[in-house]
């Protein structure tokens, strides 16, 4: 009967990596200095979108504006306008647009525009940027003139 052949499946919900490595700050630096530029970029990736150091993020994003390769540049940049703005001091932001003002690299300078530009964003379209981004449930609130934006993740994924 087909009643009888109904049965319960127990699923186990299985932690997804999104990234097939996780890197140090060390591993981070020395990747800094050696050829694999596809490591690279999935470090800093990694780093953008983990619970990061950010002075010390800074400091290697600024460092690597300044590679030998456009692609790292390129993806330095993107990192940045999509990441990260808003998690830098005035002061790195401006050193960042300073740096990528005199580069070579057309798609590297495209990014200067898209900075100012966000640097200038009002409160409501800070909100709007980060509910486009995630989709989700966020808190924000100012605190000594600083605005301050809870996330809320489970197990590492946007709820």
């Amino acid at each position: 009967m087909f009643i009888d052949q109904l049965y319960t499946e127990e699923t186990v919900d299985e932690e997804v990596d999104f990234y097939d490595k996780e890197w140090t700050k060390d591993e981070f630096e020395a990747l800094m200095s050696q050829q694999n530029t596809e490591e690279l970029m999935q470090a800093i990736l990694f780093f953008a979108q983990s619970d990061v150091d950010v002075k010390w993020f800074g400091e290697k994003l600024l460092q690597l504006s300044y590679d030998s390769q456009a692609i790292v540049r390129r993806e330095v940049a993107e990192c940045i306008w999509s990441n990260m703005t808003h998690q830098f001091t005035e002061e790195q932001n401006q050193a960042f647009i300073e740096t990528f003002k005199k580069d070579q690299d057309p798609d590297v300078r495209m990014y200067v525009e898209l900075f100012e530009e966000k640097l200038t964003y009002s409160y409501e379209m800070l909100q709007e940027e980060i509910k486009q981004n995630i989709g989700g449930v966020y808190l924000t609130f100012y605190l000594d003139g600083y605005i301050i934006i809870f996330i809320m993740k489970r197990n590492g994924v946007l709820n």
